[in-house]
């Protein structure tokens, strides 16, 4: 009979125990259910600001690819100077090519724009203006928060050039240049060119075989 009260000790021990032992796992589980949603809320959020529409009928790699022609562009300032990149395979000036000097009122198309003039990537890093490029740029716009007005106006004449109507292309390139630049005193006559012309077909091609945009 003295054993009794030993095995009723060692029975309530293990019952403590395990009591012990469900109540942690209790709380362990109430902590993770409690972290988890900040995890998800932050998965998501990061999800949508990396996420990029592919156009319809595009491959991703084709996506990708046409994407790497491009510098960063999170703001329309981005999308207009690369535009002004973009355009200069088409825009010819005997006035831009005499404040270039050197050798360029020579060469058989009209070099681009010093770099200091507002802030423009190296030649061979432009965007050349192709079909892909353009719906790239229509695709990249939609992503942007811009005004209705603004938004029409950048489709338009995308649109037009997507459909070879280059006919406001000079337009549209000496306003985003003037937008754009912000350049030290002397370049700043380059801002003041207004003998700008459509490039012939031979100078385009020699414009992209001299930067290395002939494959784009």
């Amino acid at each position: 009979m003295k054993k009794l009260p030993a095995i009723i000790l060692i029975v309530l021990l293990f019952i403590g125990g395990v009591s012990y032992v469900v109540l942690s796992s209790d709380e362990e589980a109430e902590t993770t259910s409690q972290e988890t949603p900040e995890f998800v809320e932050d998965s998501e959020s990061q999800t949508k600001i990396n996420s990029e529409t592919i156009p319809e009928d595009w491959t991703q790699e084709r996506f990708n690819e046409t994407k790497d022609n491009f510098g960063s562009m999170t703001t329309i300032e981005d999308v207009k100077r690369e535009i002004v990149q973009m355009t200069s395979q088409k825009v010819e000036s005997k006035r831009v090519r005499e404040l270039k000097g050197n050798d360029a009122p020579t060469f058989p198309f009209t070099p681009v724009y010093p770099s200091q003039l507002g802030e423009f990537e190296t030649p061979s890093d432009y965007a050349a203006l192709t079909e892909d490029n353009i719906v790239y740029l229509k695709n990249h716009i939609e992503g942007l928060e811009l005004d209705a007005e603004t938004h029409e106006y950048f489709q338009e004449f995308l649109t037009e050039w997507e459909n070879g109507d280059f006919s406001n292309l000079i337009e549209v390139h000496k306003t985003f240049l003037l937008e754009v630049s912000n350049p030290p005193e002397e370049l700043r006559d380059f801002l003041e060119v207004d003998n700008y012309r459509l490039a012939t077909e031979e100078e385009e091609q020699a414009f992209l075989e001299h930067y290395g945009l002939i494959n784009q």
